[in-house]
């Protein structure tokens, strides 16, 4: 389990590094975290880009994908909603090309 982390938050940057400004994204913190049984996600993008944010498991299983689109500049907001989810920690995945970024997330039921 520890390698799929690993992989997840991976060489690029790991939990709670920024990628560098020069790669013009970035994923805020979410809010309520802990949360139950939503939460918000906020990114911000300097540039129109295609985004990808995907929520994983600790196993490495991609749960949801919530945005495979380009985005404009500015900052952005989604709501993650887990009616079917179980308790625990989850991931959450922002990627931009070959640039990615991560953070871990509590849902408590």
């Amino acid at each position: 389990m520890i390698n799929v982390i690993e992989n997840l938050l991976d060489i690029t940057v790991s939990n709670n590094q920024e990628i560098p400004i020069s790669q013009g994204f970035k994923l805020l913190s979410n809010y309520p975290n802990p949360f139950n049984p939503s939460t918000n996600i906020r990114f911000s993008v300097k540039t129109q880009r295609s985004i990808t944010l995907q929520i994983y498991d600790l196993n490495g299983r991609m749960i949801e994908t919530l945005i495979d689109k380009i985005v404009s500049p500015g900052e952005h907001e989604v709501q993650w909603n887990t009616q079917n989810q179980p308790s625990g920690i989850y991931l959450i995945r922002l990627q931009s090309g070959e640039y990615f970024t991560a953070q871990k997330i509590s849902l408590v039921k």
